[in-house]
């Protein structure tokens, strides 16, 4: 059964990365085909019996429970699928539904994020399946403040899901899809608004017949009216935001910058209600229930045994959970804290490593999508870890000093009082007794007691310091996957942090929230001792860097870290253990990292000792950022946009890119023009100082970068100031015709020349056609040459840009587009595309021996991602450089990226 299982998850897990997604009536015939094997396998017969005590019979396990994980992961995504009404372009609809996730305004961010269930689609009723039409959505500048369980008809501009596709940073599409949303977009009209408030109780009586607006009023507004009371009662509370997060798992009201400390802190996993807080919010509970049934034993004499003292506190947490939107992490927990409270009703005896296994299989019967997150792997991994350690370092009680246990101890210790009281009455000399009280019974009798206390408190400490170190390099592969990198400062603040929380804050925090949901007045002081305690604790934790010490590892770097990891976790087991079997699977588990490792190390290898110009067109939607490295030094060219929520791709894309590639000193960033789409947000590089040394101007200059020359072409002259001394109006004028260009025209122009292959590319920014033919002219001068290998496409392929005769000068062969998916100017347009298909013509036209006959190829990063340039020279006594381009999306890409995921070869956008 436990193989069964375990192959499930597996199965269930490798679906999820499926290029197509396979038809339900494939799915039926495949699970039919199973269906019968199996059966004819279990039949009571001879053959069978024979079959079963083969080891045919163990791979066919094996066999089934893949396939069985497959075709449920892949069932379900049927079903989610089953209600996709958007197409790839943006469209709008007529929505009606309710508001489902729990909203709360944050302060600076004119956007309001939230979900909705769509109950109708231009009128027509959604088709019903397994899982819900939900909808994330976001509104620019509310004029509404809605709540969870609102009832909304509104105009939606809906598009599939999308986000920036790059090879390190977050996955916009894969946290949509294991969210089951379908579609995201903007509210652009409300039509109507009510809130279940404002309806008399006879519309919710399910008996009648309701209008379709009000399909979804069963459900109240229990959630947000929780969080809106906790809200409430911790109002001017310093740590509000974690209140919200540890009372009610809501994590509105911390900041990105908040958590990202805490993370670096190894602190963030105190702030979501997991593991932890579910088993002492079980305890509490229990506790409490012991109370309420001491009080009730005393008035009715009737007694609440440990079976209903049991049942009553799961029934009061899976309440509990529920009220908090059943998380996944919390519903894990709750999972696995109700099958260890059966199992000890029902005298039952059971692996801590099979109950684990049998929590993952009904977690991924609830969430098949959840092994996309973070936190399945993260709690899994976690508990795995403490199981193990449990079981391999199990705590030793502490004995007394005469070799006996605290049990037996106390038994003893009942004689050896009477006896030194007897020698005290009996004692003819009786300062003699004192003045030797090592050879007194009384004396022994008290060493007897403290020293085995303190030695039990010290060994605790001890063992909880060995156990921190442990999950820590436990952890440390899991985390270095999800985050790039890891908190050296996590051993330290989570042996202050966890007895403080586990102890102190959790059932304080729990308890209070409790008080406020029942309007408990008294208890909100719960809420100001629990920030007496935890306001100086993390400002301990912020201020002192040994607290918060963080290590961002390259993507290369971090598989040697895996590697090592995985010898000092497996050998150890792997020299003791002497069973064949276990050696053949902890040979599997270590070479497991090192093959995966293979490409990370050797390229990492290739890039220390063979320093290649390589190029990476960054995807940050609509605007630009690219980047080149040599070695582990890099070259910026503008850092993408900036909206006006705060939100930049410098943080979300191009930060993640320079930790991922191992980028240890940035040389030079230049920042084309001022516009929000290419300006980002530099200051998340770094500091003032740091800034002011790598950042350039735009003034006529050549900069030497290693074997690659960086050479400025436009403007002719430095930015002029737009704040200009007091002068005449005709003064004014006439300095602003001759000399003023406009944003996108003093765009920095650069062309990159590479010494070591030949390689040349132009970087145009913004530029119209009329700064086109400036630098047309001064390239027939021969002031500058614009012939490139490679050219960024002016104004992400606006239509007046990229001239004819300019594109004619250049003669690219390699044409990229920087521009955003659906975006509403129409970039690349179909003219600039065409322009620069026109010079394919006449390169065929133009066919010679020496040129040979290239072929232009143009690529836009709102089609393909992310894309990585590779220049190489093709002969060493050639001129002409070669250039590999990789796109970062292909057909390879998983099922629920794409357009259709139930064909292989489907656009991803």
């Amino acid at each position: 059964m436990e193989r069964w299982i375990f192959a499930f998850l597996v199965g269930d897990i490798a679906a999820l990365f499926s290029p197509v997604l396979l038809p339900l009536n494939i799915l039926v015939i495949i699970f039919c085909f199973f269906l019968v094997v199996t059966t004819i396998a279990s039949t009571k017969n001879s053959l069978s019996f024979r079959f079963k005590h083969h080891k045919s019979f163990g791979y066919l396990t094996i066999i089934s429970g893949f396939m069985a994980g497959v075709i449920y992961l892949m069932a379900m995504s049927n079903f989610h699928f089953n209600n996709n009404f958007v197409t790839a372009q943006a469209q709008t609809f007529d929505v009606q539904g309710q508001v489902s996730s729990v909203v709360v305004k944050k302060q600076n961010n004119p956007s309001l994020m939230f979900t909705i269930k769509v109950a109708t689609i231009n009128g027509e009723p959604v088709k019903s399946s397994w899982f819900p039409t939900l909808l994330r959505v976001s509104w620019f500048k509310p004029k509404l403040l809605l709540q969870q369980g609102d009832l909304l008809t509104a105009t939606i501009k809906l598009t599939k899901p999308h986000g920036y596709q790059n090879r390190f940073g977050f996955d916009y599409n894969q946290w949509v899809f294991s969210k089951g949303f379908i579609a995201t977009g903007s509210i652009k009209k409300i039509h109507s608004h009510s809130s279940l408030k404002e309806l008399n109780p006879t519309q919710l009586n399910p008996s009648k017949q309701q209008p379709l607006e009000f399909k979804f009023l069963q459900q109240n507004l229990l959630q947000q009216g929780s969080v809106n009371k906790l809200i409430e009662a911790t109002q001017g509370i310093n740590s509000q935001g974690v209140m919200l997060a540890v009372g009610l798992g809501n994590r509105s009201l911390i900041t990105n910058e908040q958590f990202e400390l805490y993370n670096h802190m190894g602190i963030s996993h105190l702030l979501a209600i997991s593991g932890l807080h579910i088993g002492i919010i079980f305890l509490v509970i229990k506790w409490l229930l012991k109370l309420v049934a001491k009080g009730w034993l005393t008035l009715t004499r009737l007694h609440l045994n440990h079976k209903y003292l049991t049942m009553f506190t799961l029934i009061l947490l899976w309440s509990y959970i529920g009220l908090i939107s059943f998380p996944v992490s919390a519903t894990r927990a709750g999972l696995f804290v109700s099958l260890w409270a059966l199992l000890d009703l029902t005298f039952s005896n059971i692996n801590k490593i099979k109950l684990l296994l049998l929590v993952a299989f009904f977690s991924l019967l609830i969430d098949p999508f959840s092994p996309l997150t973070a936190a399945w792997w993260l709690t899994f991994s976690a508990v795995l870890g403490i199981v193990i350690f449990i079981q391999k370092v199990p705590f030793v009680k502490v004995e007394s000093s005469t070799g006996l246990s605290i049990k037996e101890l106390s038994i003893k210790n009942f004689s050896v009082e009477r006896e030194s009281i007897k020698a005290l009455f009996t004692s003819s000399d009786k300062q003699e007794q004192e003045s030797n009280p090592e050879d007194s019974l009384k004396w022994q009798l008290w060493q007897n007691k403290l020293f085995p206390i303190f030695r039990n408190v010290t060994n605790r400490f001890i063992y909880l310091l060995k156990f921190q170190v442990f999950i820590t390099v436990w952890m440390m592969p899991v985390v270095l996957f999800w985050f790039g990198g890891v908190s050296v400062s996590s051993v330290l603040t989570n042996l202050i942090a966890i007895p403080i929380f586990s102890f102190i804050l959790v059932p304080s925090i729990f308890v209070g929230t409790v008080g406020a949901l029942l309007d408990i007045s008294w208890l909100h002081y719960l809420f100001v001792f629990a920030d007496a305690v935890l306001s100086p604790l993390l400002n301990m934790f912020s201020r002192y860097s040994v607290f918060h010490y963080w290590i961002d590892f390259a993507f290369g770097v971090w598989s040697w870290w895996l590697l090592i990891i995985c010898i000092v976790l497996i050998l150890p087991v792997y020299v003791l253990n002497r069973s064949r079997a276990s050696k053949v699977v902890l040979s599997v588990l270590l070479v497991l990292p090192v093959g995966l490792s293979f490409y990370p190390w050797h390229s990492s290898l290739i890039t220390q000792f063979k320093p290649k110009l390589t190029m990476y067109v960054l995807d940050v939607g609509q605007g630009t950022s690219v980047l080149f490295k040599q070695g582990s030094s890099a070259f910026i060219y503008d850092l993408g946009p900036v909206y006006p929520s705060g939100f930049n791709a410098t943080q979300a894309v191009v930060k993640p890119m320079l930790i991922g590639l191992g980028i240890t000193d940035v040389a030079h960033i230049v920042v084309s023009h001022n516009d929000s789409d290419h300006t980002g947000d530099i200051n998340v590089l770094g500091d003032t100082s740091w800034i002011a040394t790598r950042k350039q101007s735009c003034k006529p200059q050549t900069l030497t970068w290693f074997n690659t020359e960086i050479t400025m072409l436009w403007p002719e002259q430095p930015r002029l100031n737009h704040s200009f001394s007091k002068q005449t109006t005709k003064n004014k004028n006439k300095n602003k015709n001759k000399n003023e260009l406009s944003k996108n025209d003093s765009s920095c122009v650069i062309k990159i020349t590479d010494k070591l292959t030949n390689s040349r590319v132009l970087l145009t920014g913004d530029i119209t056609s009329k700064i086109e033919r400036r630098l047309l002219a001064m390239h027939n001068k021969a002031k500058i040459d614009l012939e490139s290998d490679v050219i960024i496409s002016a104004h992400h392929g606006s239509k007046y840009s990229s001239a004819q005769a300019f594109i004619n000068a250049v003669s690219p062969e390699i044409v990229f587009h920087s521009a955003g998916v659906n975006n509403r100017f129409g970039f690349p347009t179909t003219e600039v595309i065409d322009r620069f298909d026109l010079l394919n013509a006449q390169y065929t036209k133009g066919k010679s021996p020496q040129r040979g006959l290239p072929q232009l190829t143009q690529y836009s990063t709102n089609t393909q991602g992310m894309l990585e340039v590779v220049f190489t020279q093709t002969d060493q006594n050639s001129t002409k450089s070669g250039v590999i381009v990789t796109g970062y999306l292909d057909h390879w890409q998983p099922f629920w990226k794409k357009q259709n995921p139930f064909r292989f070869t489907s656009k991803i956008r």
